[in-house]
């Protein structure tokens, strides 16, 4: 029968032991006071100690409270940990892409440096190709003109040749008077 009585307090006070936290064990007819009273009462008959109602304590409960409250303090800190170091990465990957933004720019101005030089120059090239053109067109419009006027005194020239030359021709009017002469007086020309 004792054996049973432990039982039935070893239950009550585990089902009360999360409302014992919050009031004392006193105050509900807890454990302690039954032991308390238990312990009065035997010490006043004089009954041995030993009989006394202890309570067992129920330790791996404890321990896994302590061990959740311990792991969730870890969590708490991992989570921190996580975070510090997720941070430390973005801050890290935001550093990074501000150190390729700033080689790209760099890289950009270089480029358009060079790509305003090499327009400079091709400018300057291209003027120098019509400057050089404008001058060959020049000295060809020259030279066509010199041959024009060379081939306009050969043509002169020999107009004028022709001119001189011809007062020495028989004209018309003085072609069938020769004719006639030729036929009244033949020669042999062979």
């Amino acid at each position: 029968m004792a054996l049973v009585v432990r039982r039935a307090v070893h239950r009550l006070l585990t089902i009360q032991g999360a409302g014992a936290r919050s009031a004392p064990a006193s105050a509900i007819g807890g454990a302690r006071s039954f032991a308390s009273s238990r312990d009065d009462a035997e010490s006043s008959a004089g009954a041995p100690s030993s009989t006394a109602f202890e309570p067992k304590v129920d330790t791996w409960a404890e321990r896994r409270r302590a061990w959740k409250r311990e792991l969730d303090a870890r969590r708490v800190e991992w989570a921190a940990e996580f975070k510090a170091r997720d941070e430390a990465r973005a801050e890290e990957e935001r550093l990074e892409r501000a150190r390729v933004e700033a080689e790209k720019a760099e890289r950009r101005k270089v480029k358009d440096v060079q790509k305003a030089k090499t327009a400079q120059r091709v400018a300057r090239q291209e003027g120098q190709r019509l400057r050089a053109k404008e001058a060959t067109l020049r000295r060809k419009a020259v030279l066509r003109a010199q041959k024009e006027f060379v081939a306009h005194l050969r043509k002169t020239a020999r107009e004028e040749e022709l001119l001189k030359a011809s007062r020495n021709w028989v004209r018309r009017e003085h072609l069938d008077e020769r004719i006639e002469e030729a036929l009244a007086d033949p020669k042999r020309m062979w």
